[in-house]
């Protein structure tokens, strides 16, 4: 992989929650930022239509906001991989039913 990885708000609030616990693990999740690693490339304003129609449609998942933003960016940005730990994302699927793609082993 090649950075920048481009993520959203959601998933990065996620993330800093889950590092609440680990020893400066939230400052350097913020740094990469600072380093080009990490992006943000994600307008709920202008998704939010798109968003609430896949929450709809997974919400015996369910859904929540961070998985529906990452499964629109793959929708928006077409030649991807996803990189995650959760599981669900090999339920969800982007434009109508097609497999989003995710790195090996992840």
């Amino acid at each position: 992989m090649r950075p920048p990885l481009i993520t959203c708000e959601p998933v990065v609030t996620e993330a800093m929650h889950l590092l609440r616990d680990v020893a400066e693990g939230q400052e350097k999740l913020l740094i990469l930022f600072d380093r080009k690693v990490l992006d943000i490339r994600f307008d709920l304003r202008e998704e939010h239509s798109a968003i609430l129609a896949l929450m709809k449609k997974y919400r015996n998942v369910p859904m929540d906001l961070a998985d529906a933003c990452i499964t629109r960016m793959t929708e928006i940005y077409t030649n991807c991989r996803l990189w995650t730990l959760d599981s669900d994302f090999s339920v969800y699927r982007r434009l109508g039913r097609r497999i989003i793609p995710q790195v090996p082993g992840s």
